[in-house]
This record gives C-alpha cells, structure tokens and sequence, in this order.
C-alpha cells in the first residue's frame, strides 16, 4: 500500500522526487480503481486523491510570485504544472479503461484554493480586544490559554468562535445573560480588525448563530460556534 505523501516540507526531498512520489501514489491509487471497477462491476466506484490540495498549500504562494527569468520561485511554479500534469495521466488512465458510452466518469472538487496575500491569527485578535486571555506555559515557552479569564475562543479550521459559557463549557465565565452582548463584542473586535499588511479588514462576513440560518446552521446546533465568520479571498487564518 502506498500511502499520501504528505506535504512537501514535511520531507528532507527535492521537488523531483517529490513529484515521483506523488506519481506513484496516484498510478497506484487509479491502477486500484481500475482493477477493482473491472473485477467487480460497481454501480457507484469512488477514489478520493490529496494531490492537488497538498500542492496548492505547499507551493501556490511562490508559484504565483514567479516571473519568466527568474530562478527563485521557478521550482514551485514547475511543481504546480507537474502536479497537473499527474492528474491529467492518472485521468488518461482511468479513461482509457472504461467504455465511456456506458459509464460516467465524474471529475469533481469540494474546494478550491487561492494565494494568500497575508496570515491571520483569529485568537490573537480576540486577545487585542481583551476576549481572549493567554499566558506562557512555563515548560514550553508557547500561549497558554487562561480560561478563567477568556469569554470566546476561536476555531480557525471552519470559522466557528465558541463562547465560554457558564452551564455550557467546562470552565466557562459568561453569564447566559451576557451571551448577546459577549456575541456583538466579538463581531465588533473581528470588523474593526485590519490586517497590517494590506490594511484591510480579512473578514468577508461575520455572524451571529442564530443569525446564521443562511447557511443552513440550526442556531440550537451544539456543533456550531455561537459567531461564525469567513474570511475574503487571499487571507489565511490560523
């Protein structure tokens, strides 16, 4: 079995060999499907590749930076190419394998991926208006968050903002009478927030979980954070 590669700067490798490895991967993963579709005849037969994902994260920024001539970002932009470039021979193929006038062969992606202009701490926002409380863990040296000091916490992964609740979280300080208010001072720190780099708020919606029906979150949900927020194109958050 061979496995995902995993992102590129997790491996002492070049680009060369990265992209081999990521060849293989996905010659063994189509090979799989096309033996597995030929044995067995599925109705429905589905393959699932983090290629192109882990390319994006790893290269786009530099890849986009590249100019003809230039030698700096010149091996991320080449990985980009060849990224597609395994895609497209995998797809070859799987499509050669299949008679195409009695089976559909889909081709589809549940998110894209742009380049980010500049990184966003969600927390650290949060700490500047004084939601967040963190210290330095004495053995690590790396923030400590101080819950009985923090009203909210944010969850970068998803844009969800969760409100230490009394009665709700474990260690939670917020009274259920000041749930609102704690709601409207965290749109209020994530709207006046602007980002040093570009000087403009990162934020392309924030709100409310009751508010929040738009995108199908159930306000009685225990899943979702009490303020959902997104962030425009080219900011990443953490």
């Amino acid at each position: 079995f061979i496995t995902e590669p995993g992102h590129y700067w997790s491996y002492p490798i070049g680009h060369d060999t990265y992209d081999e490895v990521n060849l293989e991967q996905l010659k063994w993963l189509t090979d799989s499907l096309v033996y597995l579709h030929q044995k067995y005849q599925p109705d429905l037969l589905m393959m699932k590749s983090h290629i192109i994902d882990h390319y994006n994260h790893d290269f786009l920024n530099q890849a986009v930076k590249y100019q003809e001539g230039e030698t700096e970002y010149e091996a991320c932009y080449q990985s980009m190419i060849n990224c597609y470039q395994i895609v497209d021979q995998c797809l070859g193929i799987l499509l050669d394998s299949v008679d195409l006038t009695t089976t559909h062969v889909l081709l589809v992606s549940d998110h894209g991926c742009v380049s980010d202009e500049a990184q966003v701490y969600i927390n650290d926002i949060l700490a500047r208006a004084g939601i967040v409380s963190a210290e330095p863990d004495p053995e690590t040296g790396k923030a400590r968050i101080d819950y009985s000091r923090t009203k909210a916490l944010g969850i970068p992964f998803g844009g969800h903002i969760t409100i230490n609740l009394k009665g709700r979280q474990q260690d939670g300080i917020v009274e259920p009478a000041d749930y609102e208010a704690v709601q409207e001072e965290i749109t209020d720190a994530l709207l006046d927030y602007r980002c040093p780099l570009t000087g403009k708020c990162p934020f392309a919606f924030v709100i409310r979980k009751q508010d929040a029906g738009i995108f199908g979150i159930n306000e009685h949900s225990e899943h979702a954070g009490d303020v959902l927020f997104g962030v425009r194109a080219g900011y990443h958050i953490s």
